[in-house]
């Protein structure tokens, strides 16, 4: 984590700061996650490298949690279920989108925001 004062560090060869960089990996989901990964020299930046795989876990988790609503929203036969069902999901995929907007803005301030559990496994792959 860097000081609030301190101008974010540029990529070497890139036209983006490392923290730009870092908050464009979660915009497009896995997308952007996957390029960040491949793509010189955004690849070589720890930064990135981090934002890029925590970006990867978060949505595969986020659409996880996507699938498992639906699903159950269509085993649940008792309509007072369904609701339940209905109402959670909800309240679980709006949470994700809000949370997706504040670890964006979290990158973008060139902070690194560790998301509990995901962040720790996306510090250990990013070296």
């Amino acid at each position: 984590m860097t000081m609030r004062g301190a101008p974010p560090p540029m990529i070497a060869g890139a036209g983006l700061t490392a923290n730009e960089a870092g908050a464009l990996a979660y915009t497009l989901g896995a997308l952007t996650g996957i390029i960040f990964l491949v793509v010189e020299p955004y690849r070589s930046d720890r930064l990135v490298r981090f934002h890029a795989y925590q970006s990867l876990f978060f949505f595969a988790l986020w659409s996880g949690a996507a699938i498992v609503w639906t699903v159950s929203r269509r085993i649940l036969t008792s309509v007072l279920l369904a609701r339940l069902s209905l109402l959670a999901g909800g309240v679980v995929l709006v949470s994700g989108f809000f949370y997706w907007i504040f670890v964006l803005y979290k990158a973008y301030a060139n902070e690194r925001y560790e998301i509990p559990l995901l962040g720790a496994l996306s510090a250990r792959l990013a070296g």
